[in-house]
């Protein structure tokens, strides 16, 4: 079967999800093509959902089912379609609304996919119906660690601490700067690297802090060279960083909120920290233990390998495509 998905953002999980699913479906039997959907805008109307509707209808043919990827995107699709065609959605993150416009379109579709319960419990409480739990797995290149770390420059036996993400307040990275004066109390050689691109002013002017205003689509080397991975987000339905960085056998330090508990087993897998004035307690903590960093690391590891399996992601959404087709 042919299935169309509607990405409106190049960068983030989603495309990168989006990347790795055409491979792994098509063991299913499942053609999956991305269109670059950017051409959809994020304002919605009368005159603009008429336009982005017809040209959508145009794209569907040959399609058996539509995904959109977002909440955009399956706004678009309910217009489109409505419960004329059948057409499914991923929402990545948690609602920023859950007015009852877009409740109604999301119930025109056949299957709303979302990775955590705690994305779940938020659209269920808004009555969106036909909700499922499909958490995203991930999968990198292992590179070998010493050869990394000797190529990003980090001296034998310096923590490195490492985040990425959009530069915005909802992402939490400028947490990071004032938690490391409490990890440098008792690991003063510990680095920080924060890579990633926004509207967010980031900057140290301590030698030891490295931002790089870049976006890394295949972060591997970075992941994989470092000892402490963070994941500050404020708002965040699930994190592929997270599950990147634990697949590399790196510790990973959480945020205590939504989606993100979901991830590992918190204190055996994963560490997680409550709020900003609790993170340097945590990396301070995590920083100066190398035996525990170690076994948390391996945990990690082997709860992605357990819970995160490609091969059973893609029949589960192979079977949901087939579903929403009438196919099985």
């Amino acid at each position: 079967m042919r299935v169309l998905a509607l990405l409106r953002q190049p960068r983030g999980g989603l495309a990168c999800w989006a990347a790795d699913a055409t491979v792994w479906l098509a063991e299913e039997g499942v053609e999956l093509v991305v269109d670059d959907a950017a051409w959809i805008p994020a304002q919605t109307g009368r005159a603009t959902d008429k336009e982005v509707s017809k040209r959508l209808r145009a794209d569907a043919r040959g399609f058996d089912v539509i995904h959109a990827l977002g909440y955009r995107a399956a706004w678009a699709c309910a217009e489109a379609f409505s419960l004329r065609f059948p057409w499914v959605y991923t929402a990545y993150d948690p609602p920023k609304t859950t007015h009852p416009d877009l409740v109604d379109r999301l119930n025109s579709s056949r299957r709303g996919i979302v990775p955590s319960r705690s994305v779940h419990d938020d659209l269920d409480n808004a009555d969106v119906l036909h909700l499922e739990v499909v958490p995203p797995p991930a999968r990198i290149a292992d590179p070998d660690r010493d050869v990394v770390r000797n190529e990003l420059g980090i001296p034998s036996g310096c923590v490195l601490v490492y985040a990425q993400g959009e530069f915005t307040p909802e992402s939490g990275l400028a947490s990071l700067f004032p938690a490391m004066e409490a990890v440098w109390k008792d690991t003063p050689e510990a680095r920080l690297a924060v890579v990633g691109e926004g509207t967010e002013r980031l900057h140290s002017s301590d030698v030891r802090v490295t931002v790089l205003r870049t976006w890394l689509d295949h972060p591997g080397r970075w992941l994989s060279g470092a000892d402490l991975v963070v994941v500050p987000a404020r708002r965040a339905g699930w994190s592929r960083t997270a599950v990147e960085a634990m697949q590399a056998g790196v510790s990973v330090v959480l945020r205590n909120w939504g989606g993100l508990t979901e991830i590992g087993d918190p204190g055996v897998s994963t560490w997680l920290f409550d709020d900003d004035a609790d993170l340097g307690r945590v990396l301070a903590e995590a920083a100066a233990s190398p035996l525990r960093r170690e076994s948390i690391g391996a945990a990690g590891r082997a709860w992605v390998e357990n819970r995160l399996d490609p091969s059973r992601h893609a029949k589960r959404l192979a079977r949901i495509y087939r579903e929403a087709a009438g196919l099985t």
